[in-house]
């Protein structure tokens, strides 16, 4: 039986890898960590966390997405006590999010706001759910992912349950939809296949659902809607429209991160799937794919910008696009640089109905570009932008957040801030004007939250070593690296490395 050992590590130096060990996990522990305040940022409403385990909501509150027991909106931001919560989950962004997902102080899944085809999971279709509401189940949830009112809860054993709508089978417990079949599940149930899960992530499409997963051996599963071959299962579209069980993506490839139509593998190699149009594929070509191809084959990426899978960031922190890239700018049918080479970014979020971006530098500068008809780039004005352009009265962000035209940003001393469009209070500044500057939302002033990770950062990152061999830790406030790996962005206490020999 192999043994399992954690060694910590508090400052830059180097570390040699132990007789036997080929494969580390390297998980940072933050001196100052501000970040997951946010839950569910939907179209025009936002919730966020204080450090006593109130929540703080305002904005679009039709179905209930607030929590605030009515279906008020609220132009102010509200503190409700109704529940504790030690943790709001920011889930996995799509178009028209009206859910808010949280844990309470008992550990338990707790989510209200819409729930028309039980994506709530609470075992009814009640439209609004204006309370926070227990979720079914025994597990702990530790990642939420949603698309066209389905949801996927990931718990810390790497089980998936599925709630919501299943018409094309995207819930992945192989209960078939259609006349006579299961087209609503509002009770959370296990996705089928026995399978651990590291992540999943959603599509982006409202006009069907589907979920990628990456397991812990890094082997990707598809499910839900294959229009243009979107699941990458080397299936034909016109034959197999969706697929009710987790598949394998055809390849054999071992991936780090899946977006809809497109993958970033472990050695950080670019591939996509699905539909040609508009140069999507970003290859030049002209043709839907059913499997992956690679692409820009002399580059290594890192992370897909949330909110679409035409943006995307290099090892080196640069941004590529290919196709409208989310934003309403256009940018060709290959994958292009289009930002300066010189800032260094660690994340991008899009919000593609609107078609625009924002993005987070190393040093804690935020950028936007794309269209701008509510201010929502927050440079003063309302005039589109086609490429990265930095919002120059914001710094120190460490935290940001992307809706329907609108944003927010969190700097260092827990100030929140606020732009673009407001018609529901969704920017909490007492009216319903809009913003093109960045407003400091005054009634929010956000502790420090202990929390497990950054937002803009993974928790731990798997590394594949050689035994004996000497590598090099860097720590630093802004990327800290093991070898050319980058494993932490922020102020570090230690770095732990856990292997098996």
């Amino acid at each position: 039986m192999a043994n399992t050992a954690t060694q910590t590590v508090t400052s830059s130096g180097t570390w040699i890898a132990p007789a036997g060990v080929r494969q580390i996990v390297v998980t940072p522990k933050y001196k100052t960590n501000i970040g997951n305040y946010t839950g569910s940022l939907g179209a025009n409403f936002s919730c966020w966390l204080n450090k006593s385990g109130a929540y703080f909501a305002f904005g679009q509150n039709n179905l209930g997405q607030c929590g605030t027991s009515d279906l008020t909106y609220r132009s102010t931001p509200t503190i409700i006590t109704s529940v504790q919560l030690k943790k709001l989950f920011k889930a996995d962004m799509v178009v028209n999010l009206n859910q808010t997902w949280g844990l309470d102080n008992l550990n338990r899944l707790v989510s209200w706001g819409q729930n028309s085809q039980g994506q709530i999971g609470a075992n009814d279709t009640v439209v609004a759910k204006s309370s926070p509401t227990i979720v079914l189940g025994t597990f702990t949830a530790k990642q939420i992912a949603t698309v066209a009112d389905s949801t996927q809860i990931v718990t810390t054993l790497g089980q998936s349950y599925a709630a919501g709508h299943n018409q094309d089978g995207e819930g992945g417990t192989s209960q078939l939809p259609g006349v006579g079949g299961v087209n609503q599940i509002s009770s959370p149930t296990l996705v089928v296949g026995g399978l651990t899960f590291l992540s999943i992530r959603s599509n982006s499409n409202t006009s069907g659902g589907a979920f990628y997963g990456i397991t812990t051996s890094n082997v990707g599963y598809a499910w839900g809607w294959n229009s243009f071959g979107y699941l990458g299962t080397n299936e034909n579209p016109a034959t197999v429209l969706s697929k009710s069980s987790p598949t394998i993506i055809a390849g054999g490839l071992s991936w780090k991160e899946i977006a809809i139509g497109a993958g970033i593998t472990t050695a950080g190699k670019l591939y996509t799937w699905g539909p040609a149009s508009n140069g999507g594929l970003g290859d030049g070509t002209t043709v839907n794919r059913s499997s992956p191809a690679l692409i820009a084959s002399a580059l290594n990426f890192s992370k897909f910008a949330e909110g679409t899978q035409q943006i995307v960031l290099d090892d080196t922190g640069n941004i590529y696009a290919w196709s409208f890239g989310g934003t309403s700018a256009f940018y060709g049918s290959s994958a292009v640089m289009i930002s300066n080479g010189t800032a260094k970014f660690v994340s991008v979020k899009a919000y593609t109905s609107v078609g625009f971006a924002l993005a987070l530098t190393t040093d804690g500068k935020l950028y936007s570009w794309g269209a701008n008809a509510s201010g929502q780039l927050g440079q003063g004005d309302t005039t589109a932008r086609s490429f990265p352009t930095l919002i120059s009265t914001l710094s120190d962000v460490v935290d940001y957040k992307i809706g329907n035209a609108i944003g927010y940003a969190v700097t260092r001393n827990g100030n929140v801030y606020a732009w673009g469009s407001n018609l529901s209070g969704e920017l909490g500044t007492g009216d319903n004007t809009p913003r093109s500057t960045p407003t400091l939302v005054a009634t929010i002033k956000l502790p420090i939250v202990e929390t497990s990770d950054l937002p803009n950062f993974p928790s731990s990152t798997q590394i594949n070593v050689t035994p004996g061999t000497s590598y090099t830790i860097t720590f630093s406030t802004a990327y800290s690296t093991f070898n050319s790996t980058n494993v932490a962005f922020g102020e570090l206490e230690s770095l732990a490395i856990s292997y098996s020999q």
